[in-house]
């Protein structure tokens, strides 16, 4: 496809420009409690209605600790509580060093479903990695979460440009299929793909 108009690329962040593991996060948050099994906690904090509500922004961080606290007998600070549960990522550096090369020529956007607890660890602590995103947009500021459409309606109230103009570069299919249902292109992402090729046939310069 050919396309004269600009392109706005919008990066999934969580296996896409990060790796993560809930896993790591279950046993960190596990090991504040007494005998307390970390697939149980992985289940309750993660891909769960809990977790949903959360990445809504539908409950504060607070709540989040207390509920998770009352569950497990889990007994730590909040400052231990929080770099148990959100210090689980690693950057994807290949993609991170292409992030650099499209800034200088293509707005870029960050979309994440992902928590307030979470957003606040990797924002701070890859902040130079991540400054070439002219745009962040966090799940739990919208209301919504991938593959919704209001999210994909929030992303293009802050980039200013139209549905037609994004394209999405996320690891889950389902949330591709949500921003093509609303006019965007997508591109499902697996590490050590030919992205910069992708990105090039949707109409990105790529260095």
């Amino acid at each position: 496809m050919t396309h004269t108009q600009t392109r706005v690329v919008v990066f999934d962040f969580g296996n896409v420009v990060a790796r993560f593991s809930h896993r790591r996060a279950a046993e960190a948050l596990a090991s504040h409690g007494q005998d307390v099994d970390a697939a149980a906690v992985q289940a309750f904090c993660f891909g769960s209605v809990l977790d949903d509500t959360f990445e809504r922004g539908h409950m504060d961080p607070a709540d989040f600790r207390t509920r998770v606290r009352h569950a497990f007998g889990i007994t730590c600070s909040d400052t231990a509580f929080d770099k148990a549960f959100a210090d689980i990522f690693e950057p994807i550096h290949d993609v991170i060093a292409l992030v650099r090369n499209l800034s200088a020529a293509t707005p870029l956007a960050l979309l994440s479903n992902t928590t307030p607890i979470h957003s606040q660890w990797f924002l701070e602590r890859m902040a130079a990695d991540l400054q070439p995103f002219g745009t962040l947009v966090m799940s739990h500021d919208t209301g919504h979460r991938k593959p919704e459409p209001g999210i994909f309606a929030y992303v293009e109230r802050q980039t200013g440009h139209h549905a037609n103009a994004h394209i999405l570069v996320d690891d889950l299919a389902a949330n591709v299929a949500g921003a093509c249902a609303v006019g965007w292109d997508g591109i499902v992402f697996t590490e050590g793909m030919d992205l910069a090729g992708e990105l090039s046939r949707l109409g990105v310069v790529v260095k």
